[in-house]
């Protein structure tokens, strides 16, 4: 969806969220969101493998949501 991080769609409330976290296999980050932000991108190494993702936009206070989307590459 090509609308803000932070911002209300038709029908949707806006969120707070300030940061964005990223964990995978060994792999936690956190990364700022920035004003008007459209996405959080995170480039990391990882083993070959299975594994587990999972996500967070995290507001001020500490409260935790999971993104409704998310997109991996492979990149050489």
């Amino acid at each position: 969806m090509d609308a803000p991080i932070t911002g209300a769609i038709s029908g949707g409330e806006a969120i707070s969220a300030t940061t964005g976290r990223l964990k995978i296999a060994d792999v936690d980050v956190t990364k700022p969101i920035l004003k008007d932000a459209t996405a959080v991108t995170f480039k990391v190494k990882l083993k070959a493998g299975k594994t587990k993702l999972q996500t967070w936009f995290i507001d001020d206070k500490g409260e935790s949501r999971g993104a409704y989307y998310v997109y991996v590459n492979r990149l050489d």
